[in-house]
C-alpha cells in the first residue's frame, strides 16, 4: 500500500482507497459503542411518588434500580426483549368509560426488589429504571406482544 501521496491511502494501482481506515479494531469499536449506549441510558429521575398510589420509590430503592439498569444493559438485544416481556403483564380493560373505546388492554409493570419479591411499579418508574425516557417505550410493549402472540 502506498501512503506517500499527499497523506492519502492509495492502492497498488495508485487509485485512492475508498474504504475508511479506522484507528481502533472492530472489537474495540464495538466495546466503545456499547459503553456509549450504557452511558446514555443511565437511571433517570423516578416518578413523583406522592402523585401515584403505587409508591414505587418506597418499594424499590435507588441501589436496586442501578443494579437492575446495569443488568439490563449487559444483556443482548433478545435478552432485553425477553426481560421487558417478563416484567410486563397484559390484561383486558376492566372499566370502559366510553362505548367506542379503542383501548383493548391494560399493562402492569413489575420489578424485583432487593429481597427478590416482585413489586408492582408505575410505567414511568419502570422506564426510567431501565434508562429510557418517559415516552420512549409507549408502543414498544404492544408491538412485542403482537409479534409473540
Amino acid at each position: 500500500m502506498i501512503t506517500h501521496y499527499c497523506g492519502l491511502n492509495l492502492t497498488k494501482k495508485g487509485t485512492i482507497r475508498k474504504r475508511k481506515n479506522f484507528d481502533l479494531s472492530l472489537d474495540e469499536r464495538k466495546k466503545l459503542r456499547c459503553l456509549e449506549i450504557k452511558e446514555k441510558h443511565k437511571v433517570q429521575m423516578s416518578c413523583n411518588a406522592s402523585k401515584f398510589n403505587i409508591k414505587c420509590s418506597e418499594k424499590i430503592d435507588q441501589e436496586r434500580r442501578i443494579a437492575i439498569n446495569k443488568m439490563y444493559w449487559d444483556l443482548d438485544w433478545m435478552g432485553k426483549k425477553t426481560y421487558v416481556l417478563n416484567c410486563i403483564t397484559r390484561s383486558p380493560v376492566k372499566r370502559r368509560r366510553a362505548e367506542s373505546s379503542t383501548k383493548q388492554n391494560s399493562f402492569k409493570y413489575f420489578l424485583k426488589n432487593s429481597d427478590g419479591q416482585t413489586q408492582n411499579v408505575c410505567k414511568i418508574f419502570f422506564l426510567t429504571t431501565l434508562g429510557y425516557k418517559k415516552k420512549t417505550m409507549i408502543g414498544r410493549s404492544k408491538v412485542l406482544y403482537k409479534k409473540i402472540l
